[in-house]
């Protein structure tokens, strides 16, 4: 049988749950015996080995996470490839010039035909709205939209990762601004504060206070999905709760709400298996 965590608890029934450290955690009530816990969890051990087996492999992509030059990341759910150019703070390039030292905005691009910096020689084959990039050295090739995430040249993949946080967190900032002002008028409502945090766990959240936040994580999916996550705390500060009401002021402002919400879950399913920090 599979070694387990037990915490037992005043609860009328048994749970058991996968952790994301890749371990069996069962919750018990207090006085049933450790002989019928045993009992129900060897009666599970065909669902217990197969979320195992789900979880271990997502620790295991996890563990392996991390970016280089050449890669690709997702922004505002699109891919766009990661490229080094000297003198240059973090920002990221979508029409023009990558962003000079004194800049890490958003809106600037290296012209596609002159791509460079990849950390190998990069041939661009351009399409309306994508380009294939052909990274010769490393002999692959990736689908990536018309701009770059733009870093300083050197460094290393842990390093890389910190800096296209540092461009999430800006580009968060810049977007979720507009997007909280454009829906709170619409929907007649004034949060007290909006805030990019690090969250891990969740989207977005509201206070009591009426304070919004988002984690800048959400800056990685589509523009519909971000509207969805925006819509939904602001709904809270009407009801601040998940009533039949939460979702009908949801509706009304959203009606396809659910199908943006499915689209955040697979956003989810996917950063589950990468490390962010």
């Amino acid at each position: 049988m599979v070694p387990y965590r037990l915490i037992r608890s005043r609860r009328k029934s048994v749970t058991l749950l996968i952790t994301k450290d890749a371990a069996l955690e069962v919750r018990a009530p207090l006085r049933i015996s450790k002989k019928e816990i045993d009992r129900i969890v060897a009666s599970k051990q065909s669902w217990i080995n197969m979320h195992l087996g789900k979880a271990k492999e997502r620790e295991a992509n996890r563990t392996a996470f991390s970016l280089s030059y050449g890669d690709t990341v997702l922004l505002r759910g699109r891919e766009y490839l990661i490229v080094a150019r000297p003198g240059v703070k973090a920002g990221f390039a979508e029409c023009g010039m990558c962003p000079g030292s004194g800049a890490a905005d958003i809106g600037y691009m290296e012209p596609l035909d002159r791509l460079s910096g990849c950390g190998s020689d990069c041939t661009l084959n351009s399409a309306p709205d994508r380009a294939h990039i052909d990274l010769g050295n490393r002999g692959s090739t990736v689908l990536a939209d018309r701009g770059f995430i733009c870093l300083p040249p050197g460094l290393s993949p842990e390093e890389i990762k910190r800096s296209v946080i540092v461009v999430y967190r800006s580009a968060a900032k810049q977007l979720l601004t507009g997007r909280v002002a454009h829906y709170a008028k619409q929907m007649g409502v004034v949060p007290a504060a909006v805030r990019v945090t690090s969250a891990r766990t969740r989207w977005g959240s509201c206070s009591s206070a009426d304070s919004i936040n988002f984690s800048w994580r959400i800056v990685m999916a589509d523009d519909d999905v971000i509207d969805y996550v925006v819509v939904h705390e602001l709904a809270h500060i009407v009801e601040h709760n998940h009533s039949d009401r939460f979702w009908r002021i949801v509706a009304s402002v959203l009606p396809d709400y659910k199908q943006r919400r499915q689209r955040l879950k697979v956003l989810q399913q996917r950063l589950s298996n990468e490390d962010w920090g």
